[in-house]
């Protein structure tokens, strides 16, 4: 009995330095080998009581969240900073583009200062556009006040479904540059010169001149500048921050005079005095065949209207422009003229007006001959002597002056 008990005993121990053998070698400890230090065996300092761990099941991507749950985003940011000249005005819509993940269509948008502060500018208030998820504001303007404080806009927009967002907007409002001031040599005017034109203070803007007709350059501070005609140039000057300041100026150039020959109607009050023999009433206020004659004056000859040939000289500067380039002009004119009613009788013209593309009015001096009484009946008419018979009323010729006006059309203008 004692050695089956020592055999039994004998096996119990050799099992049991197996099991420590392997559990020795055994790193992981699976399906409940046993390990000397029991390092893989949760429960058994020897391991004998360790579970081997599930393996591990891979865990699915999630999705990037959009923040604050599906509210409207800005796509500019929360904040922004922008530069805006005074006086001008700039669209804000391309900063308030937002993206709204609910795709709601009732987007409300409003601007209003910063908590405590105050807008200096003004904004005109527009609408949203819905296109998917992104919406595109249009119509929202903001104009600058002078050059200050900046302005701080605070944005909000809500999307009438919970989301809500704000964007602050910091505007930096910018100066204008100083208007260039422009020196002209020679200063005189108007000129047929070419003129230099040159900024006198120079502050390092950069200056464009327009139009270009007539000019040398439309860049720089200094151009020179020789029109046809009256022009009105403008200078601007653009500073770092592209603001900008204008100046304007005219240029008046002299033209020089142009000879032509027009062709027209005149009309003169120089005209003859006619004279005829009356007879005086005897007995009784009655006019017999004895009665006696004297001389009176029995009217006047029609006013002479007829046509007349007019050299023209144009003078001074065109101050005006007026449709199919027409101008009116300041000018001297000397002629003849022919009268064609009564009699043919040349009328000499010397006089001035204006002309109007091709055409010219004039008024002046007219110096043509007249009938005058010869001599003898000059005295029977201013004395009043009387004859028993009327004689012949004789007349010579004698240059009288007097006034005229013509309307004539340029040939060769």
């Amino acid at each position: 009995m004692k050695r089956f008990f020592l055999m039994l005993w004998c096996i119990f121990s050799l099992a049991d330095l197996v099991i420590a053998q392997t559990g020795r070698d055994g790193r992981d400890g699976h399906d409940g080998k046993v390990g000397r230090d029991g390092r893989d065996g949760r429960d058994g300092k020897d391991g004998r009581d360790a579970v081997v761990p599930a393996p591990i099941a891979p865990v699915a991507a999630v999705p990037p969240m959009i923040p604050g749950n599906n509210q409207p985003v800005f796509i500019s940011g929360a904040t922004i900073s922008i530069q805006v000249c005074e006086g001008a005005t700039i669209k804000l819509d391309k900063y308030l583009q937002i993206i709204d993940p609910d795709k709601n269509q009732n987007e409300q948008f409003q601007i209003a200062p910063i908590a405590g502060g105050s807008i200096r500018g003004s904004i005109g208030t527009g609408s949203s556009v819905l296109s998917g998820i992104n919406v595109s504001p249009s119509g929202w303007n903001y104009t600058a006040p002078s050059a200050g404080a900046q302005d701080i806009l605070n944005v909000t927009v809500n999307d009438n479904s919970g989301g809500i967002s704000q964007l602050k907007i910091t505007v930096n409002i910018n100066a204008l540059p100083a208007k260039p001031l422009v020196q002209l040599t020679p200063s005189k005017m108007p000129t047929s010169k070419a003129i230099k034109a040159t900024i006198s203070q120079v502050k390092g803007e950069t200056y464009t001149w327009s139009p270009s007709t007539g000019l040398s350059s439309t860049q720089g501070n200094e151009v020179v500048v020789k029109p046809d005609v009256i022009t009105t140039y403008i200078v601007t000057s653009i500073d770092a921050n592209g603001c900008s300041s204008k100046y304007s100026f005219p240029i008046r150039p002299s033209i020089k005079g142009s000879f032509y020959v027009s062709i027209g109607a005149f009309i003169s009050p120089i005209r003859d005095t006619t004279y005829s023999w009356q007879q005086l009433p005897s007995n009784g206020n009655n006019i017999t065949n004895t009665s006696n004659y004297v001389l009176t004056q029995s009217g006047f000859t029609p006013l002479p209207v007829g046509i007349c040939v007019l050299g023209n000289k144009d003078f001074g500067r065109k101050h005006k422009e007026i449709v199919a380039k027409s101008e009116f002009r300041f000018v001297l004119s000397s002629g003849v003229g022919l009268t064609l009613i009564n009699r043919a009788q040349l009328v000499g013209l010397l006089g001035c007006g204006i002309s109007v593309g091709k055409l010219a009015f004039n008024v002046g001096g007219a110096v043509t001959a007249v009938n005058k009484l010869t001599n003898n009946l000059q005295a029977v008419y201013e004395q009043q002597i009387e004859y028993s018979s009327a004689q012949n009323v004789s007349y010579y010729k004698e240059l009288k002056a007097g006034g005229y006006f013509s309307v004539s059309y340029a040939i060769n203008k």
